[in-house]
């Protein structure tokens, strides 16, 4: 048992996001683990240490990476990595970076490469609770370099602090000089009248131009991502948003001034490239908001009514009345999504749409919107099938904590409700879920798609943003 264990739990998803990584390419991107400091004190943070086939290879000078490899040995890996061989390298800026052993350079990419600046990569790491040293310019400023134009969409900017978060994040656009339009995508709540909102971003406005940049706001109830996404091919998805500081305990603290010392909310950060030479799916929200094109909003999602619970122990399933009968169904196929839940979720109860955090479930559930399905399911591993309005609880429980026969029974009961809002026979599903969620619920389906099988998760990030696989 070693003192940085708890700080690589912590860490798991993000590590074998990057174990994935060099699966596919022999390499890494680069994992921020600054915050394994607060677990210990060492003279160097540099050192490596190895796992080969399921098992920790130990490195007496580098407790503190040895340490994650013992981790991952107990929690036991993927199985497409069981049978291989990782370094995982740990760097004196307290970057981790994971390599399949024996390879001396990346693979080759399996398409074309999208050139970035210099010195510029993806990021896919998360804000600890409580750390310190994060700012927009240390998160976001590098990537401005080469952009002149940026759509930031924010859902809430009404409360005086997220004003104030705004009026900051716009500072450190200012200090990129390159970077001669913003264009703030936001809603509205009922906490701050909307002429005052207004008000003060009509003075921020007049006071960028002075600084020859140029705001434009959009005004839209709807579209609850949290993004930035500037003209050069970067996509900058936090979780929180600009929201990820904790409060500050006094009006006076030296913290209220100075971000860096503000202590900050857990929050997950992806940065990724796209192609912007690329042209997008047509009407797809994502890219329209990239590309600053108006949002097509004319056929919004359509999800079933509420109704009492199945005798399935899982939670209550709406039950769908306008199911026409099998035998005149097969000229009436529907399109049914189903999306797998993620780790990461709201403390309190809430409508299951809004319950998942994490930016690979929101761009799922935009993606699926886009799709216009007849209806939209999320597969938890605690309830089974969810609609998106069902109030339910945060659980701790994915189907990588079951083992097989627990995954199988489990798969039944989903197919048992899945048969009661959709014909399995003739009406097409789309997965937008892991093998684990899919592998014994396929079999039973007829029609199925499963558009972004095979892809890592920086590249899922990548399709769900533009409408199209990135290889």
């Amino acid at each position: 048992m070693s003192k940085y264990d708890g700080y690589w739990e912590s860490k798991l998803d993000a590590v074998l996001l990057l174990l994935r990584q060099a699966h596919d390419d022999g390499q890494s991107e680069v994992l921020d683990v600054r915050g394994i400091v607060a677990y210990g004190e060492r003279q160097s943070w540099t050192g490596r240490a190895r796992i080969e086939r399921d098992h920790a290879l130990p490195d007496q000078g580098a407790a503190h990476v040895t340490s994650l490899a013992e981790v991952l040995e107990k929690r036991g890996l993927p199985s497409w990595a069981s049978e291989g061989s990782w370094v995982l390298k740990v760097s004196g800026k307290l970057e981790l970076t994971v390599l399949q052993a024996g390879m001396k350079k990346r693979r080759p990419p399996r398409g074309p490469k999208v050139a970035g600046p210099p010195g510029l990569s993806e990021q896919h790491y998360r804000i600890d609770q409580g750390a310190t040293d994060y700012t927009y310019e240390s998160i976001m400023g590098r990537y401005f370099a080469t952009a002149t134009d940026l759509t930031i969409v924010e859902p809430y900017i009404q409360m005086p602090y997220q004003v104030l978060n705004f009026v900051r994040f716009c500072a450190t656009v200012v200090h990129h000089p390159s970077v001669k339009h913003i264009r703030l995508v936001t809603g509205h709540g009922l906490q701050e009248p909307l002429a005052e909102v207004q008000g003060k971003l009509a003075d921020l406005k007049l006071d960028l131009a002075a600084r020859g940049a140029v705001l434009d706001v959009e005004w839209d109830p709807f579209d609850h991502n949290r993004v930035v996404r500037l003209d050069n091919g970067w996509v900058i998805k936090i979780d929180r948003g600009l929201d990820f500081y904790q409060k500050p305990e006094y009006g006076t603290s030296v913290d209220f001034v100075d971000p860096s010392l503000r202590k900050c909310l857990q929050t997950s950060v992806d940065i990724f490239r796209v192609d912007t030479t690329a042209q997008a799916t047509p009407g797809k929200e994502e890219a329209a908001v990239m590309t600053g094109q108006p949002v097509d909003r004319s056929a919004p999602e359509v999800t079933e009514p509420r109704s009492p619970a199945s005798s399935h122990s899982t939670a209550a399933l709406p039950e769908d009345n306008t199911r026409p009968n099998t035998a005149s169904q097969k000229g009436n196929a529907r399109t049914i999504v189903l999306i797998s839940c993620v780790s990461e979720k709201l403390a309190h109860p809430a409508p299951a749409a809004e319950l998942y955090m994490s930016p690979l479930f929101r761009g799922s559930l935009s993606y699926a919107r886009w799709r216009k399905p007849r209806a939209i399911y999320i597969l938890s591993a605690r309830y089974g099938l969810l609609s998106l309005d069902q109030v339910i609880a945060p659980y701790n429980l994915t189907l990588n904590d079951m083992g097989e026969s627990q995954i199988r029974d489990w798969a039944d009961g989903v197919l048992e409700q899945l048969r009661k809002v959709g014909d399995l026979e003739h009406d097409r599903f789309i997965f937008l879920a892991g093998l684990k969620y899919r592998k014994y619920l396929v079999p039973h389906i007829r029609h199925c798609e499963v558009p972004m099988e095979g892809l890592s998760i920086g590249k899922q990030l990548q399709f769900l943003a533009t409408g199209g696989p990135h290889e």
